[in-house]
């Protein structure tokens, strides 16, 4: 059943064309990697869907609700949420406090922090509740930037390059919350950069480069996309290696 949709979606800026007449959709269940070199387009994609930037022109569809255009907050009242490359916790608020002050609950206040306990325990973060954000490290400060979008309890997640700045076994942790979060029945979809982490868990990639839309496929056929290889010919951040 297919839940998301863009339709020709295109921003300009000048003379520029960061995004360009861009069309894909996503069943519901699916797990989809985003990828392409730096200023290819991916992180404008995110901004144009959950609203940070309306478009030049095209669609946005949710549920079959058009939301192009939306405000942020009412995207995530219709259950898309989106977390970014740099996180943004309220760094003199607690972990506890940082997923408190965008869960909208009508629960009692005992009942709301049992949830959020849950939820941080859920992220590996149960035993720092009390510990300010801004003091996080940086592999932690991402599982908050989870939790904070989970709290939304979103039915599409979109993560733009939630691996930024982890070591190996950071990458590791956090890959199986995302799939135990996907098993649990979120629909993501996932900008980054480190491929062979990203190829473990998806099922199927789109490629973009100039803004445009050059590969649309399962993993293995992404990689070997004559597209795909001349985009990245050059890129020594990329890694093609690719053991799925």
């Amino acid at each position: 059943m297919t839940m998301f949709q863009v339709e020709n979606l295109t921003k300009v800026y000048g003379k520029v064309r960061a995004v360009d007449d861009v069309s894909f959709s996503i069943q519901k269940g699916e797990f989809v990697g985003i990828i392409g070199p730096n200023g290819a387009g991916k992180t404008t994609l995110f901004h144009l869907i959950s609203g940070v930037q309306p478009p030049t022109s095209g669609k946005v569809i949710l549920n079959n609700e058009e939301i192009t255009g939306k405000a942020p907050h009412l995207i995530v009242q219709k259950g898309l949420t989106r977390t970014f490359q740099v996180p943004r916790p309220f760094q003199e608020l607690t972990v506890h406090e940082n997923v408190e002050i965008v869960k909208s609950s009508k629960l009692s206040v005992h009942e709301q922090a049992k949830q959020i306990d849950h939820l941080l325990q859920q992220v590996g973060l149960g035993s720092r509740q009390s510990q300010l954000a801004g003091s996080l490290p940086q592999g932690d400060l991402r599982r908050l930037e989870m939790a904070r979008a989970l709290a939304t309890n979103p039915d599409l997640l979109l993560l733009d390059e939630p691996f930024a700045g982890l070591n190996t076994a950071e990458i590791e942790s956090l890959s199986e919350l995302l799939l135990q979060m996907h098993d649990e029945g979120i629909t993501i979809i996932i900008i980054e950069h480190k491929l062979k982490a990203l190829m473990k868990m998806v099922k199927r990639v789109i490629a973009i480069n100039f803004g445009q839309l050059i590969a649309d496929d399962i993993p293995q056929e992404v990689v070997n996309n004559e597209q795909v290889l001349k985009a990245y010919l050059g890129d020594r951040s990329w890694d093609f290696a690719y053991n799925h």
